[in-house]
C-alpha cells in the first residue's frame, strides 16, 4: 500500500490484477512508507529503520512526560528505559508494522494534553494535540480510544471549548476516510472488531455479555503472559500451563 501511494498509483492493492481499492487499514503508516520511499530509499532497510527512529523519539517523550508529571529525573530515566528495553516494542521497532509510530504519535498526545494551559487558542500545543490524535488515528484504529479517553478528561475538568475543537476537529479528519469506506461497502476492520469471531462471520455480533468475556480474557493474557513477557523476554516460560 505504502509503494502504491509512492508510485502514484492511489491507496489501492498493487499486488493483485485489479489493483482493487484498499479498505481494510487506515491509510497513516503506508503514508509513512510512502514518505520514507520519497524522500530516502525505496529499500525495506530504510523503512524498518525510520521505524527504530520513532522508537528512539518515543522513549524520549516518554521520558519528558514523565519529568513534566513530576517524577525524579532518575526514575524517569529508568521507566524510560523499561520502556527501550520492551521485548515487544524492540520487535516491532525492526519490522515494517505500524506499532511503534502508532506509540510516538499517541505519546506525543498525552504529552501535549498534559502541556495544555487554560483554554487559550493561541497556544500551538491544541493545534498539535489535535494532529497527533488524528495521525494515531489514521495509523491504528485503536487511536480512537485515546480520542475517547482525551475528551472525557476535557469533560471532567470543564474544558468545554477545547472539548468542542479536538471533537469537532476530529470528526471532520476522519470524517473522508469514513466516506470512503462505506462507499466501498463498509470497513472490514470494524465489522473483524466487532465480530464474534472474524473466522467464523455466522457466529454474528458481539453482544455486552460477548465483551465482558472479551476483556476478561484479555485482561488475564495481558496479566499471565504480554507484560511479563515483554518485561522479562530473555526468561524461557511454560505457556502451556493454566494462568
Amino acid at each position: 500500500l505504502g509503494k502504491a501511494l509512492y508510485l502514484g498509483e492511489g491507496y489501492t492493492y498493487i499486488n493483485t490484477p485489479t489493483a482493487a481499492p484498499a479498505n481494510n487499514l487506515p491509510p497513516g503508516y503506508p503514508a509513512l512508507v510512502a514518505l520514507t520511499m520519497a524522500l530516502w530509499s525505496p529499500e525495506f532497510a530504510a523503512i524498518k529503520v525510520v521505524n527504530g527512529i520513532f522508537l528512539l523519539l518515543s522513549v524520549l517523550a516518554l521520558f519528558i512526560l514523565y519529568r513534566h508529571l513530576g517524577t525524579n529525573v532518575h526514575l524517569a530515566f529508568v521507566a524510560a528505559l523499561a520502556a527501550f528495553c520492551n521485548g515487544h516494542l524492540l520487535h516491532s521497532s525492526i519490522i515494517m508494522m505500524s506499532e511503534v509510530p502508532f506509540l510516538f504519535f499517541s505519546t506525543a498526545a498525552l504529552l501535549l494534553f498534559t502541556r495544555l494551559q487554560d483554554e487559550n487558542f493561541r497556544q500551538p500545543q491544541i493545534y498539535l494535540l489535535l494532529v497527533c490524535l488524528v495521525a494515531a488515528y489514521y495509523i491504528r484504529t485503536m487511536g480512537v480510544a485515546l480520542l475517547v479517553a482525551i475528551c472525557l478528561e476535557l469533560a471532567w475538568q470543564r474544558r468545554w471549548k477545547y472539548l468542542a475543537f479536538v471533537a469537532t476537529g476530529h470528526v471532520v479528519a476522519v470524517l473522508p476516510w469514513y466516506i470512503r469506506g462505506r462507499r466501498l461497502g463498509g470497513n472490514p476492520y470494524i465489522d473483524q472488531l466487532l465480530s464474534i469471531n472474524p473466522y467464523r462471520p455466522d457466529l454474528g455480533r458481539v453482544g455486552w455479555s460477548d465483551l465482558v468475556v472479551r476483556l476478561y480474557e484479555n485482561a488475564q493474557r495481558y496479566i499471565h503472559r504480554e507484560i511479563p513477557d515483554s518485561l522479562l523476554y530473555y526468561i524461557d516460560r511454560d505457556w502451556d500451563r493454566e494462568p
